[in-house]
């Protein structure tokens, strides 16, 4: 029994490693050994496939962001590389679940909405992926609204300070007074749409 079986075997027939730690622990301890091997049977594919897939997982579990999505990209296209349509697999599925999480986490935002918005479009239903994409969404339109409401701000400071007198200067808060409303009137309609998103985003 190679280090592969062995450690397959160990993982999902001891009742201890469903605890994240555990699992963690035991997979880790062989797991150079294990991503190095070129698997050369179905069953060694299977394996290795599996034990990389929980393992980038069960990082993400316990907020070892970074490592779960190095351990979740081996895994992702391991499942690319072999069938077609990977999202046929309930397991695929979850990796990327959980690679769009580790991306929120360690505020890759962009990357993160990308995956969400895959998730929402393959599974319409599940209103989960819809939630957290909403989540996403508001978080970036709260940030920019926080920024145009700054401008008017800044606006209206220079429409107090400045009075007729000062010629042109009197004008220098129109600018951001105007940038300022239509960027929150902007929001304001992109906030109405996130709102009504559909799940097939």
């Amino acid at each position: 029994m190679d280090i592969l079986e062995s450690t397959y075997e160990n993982v999902y027939n001891d009742t201890s490693t469903k605890k994240p730690e555990k699992f963690i622990e035991v997979v880790e301890s062989n797991w150079k050994q294990i991503d190095e091997i070129e698997t050369r049977t179905k069953e060694q594919l299977y394996f290795k496939t599996r034990l990389t897939s929980d393992y980038g997982i069960t990082l993400s579990k316990v907020n070892r962001f970074e490592e779960s999505l190095s351990i979740i990209e081996k895994a992702t296209k391991m499942f690319e590389n072999q069938i077609n349509d990977p999202f046929k697999e309930s397991l695929y599925e979850a990796l990327i679940a959980n690679r769009a999480y580790c991306n929120q986490q360690l505020k890759n935002i962009s990357k993160a909405e990308k995956d969400f918005e895959l998730l929402c479009r393959k599974f319409p239903d599940k209103s989960n992926y819809r939630d957290w994409l909403i989540g996403i969404k508001s978080t970036r339109l709260r940030k920019l609204d926080n920024l145009f409401l700054v401008l008017i701000s800044i606006g209206i400071f220079f429409a107090i300070v400045f009075d007729e007198n000062d010629g042109i200067l009197n004008y220098g808060y129109l600018p951001f007074i105007v940038v300022g409303l239509l960027g929150t009137t902007y929001i304001l309609i992109k906030k109405k749409r996130i709102k009504t998103l559909p799940n097939s985003t």
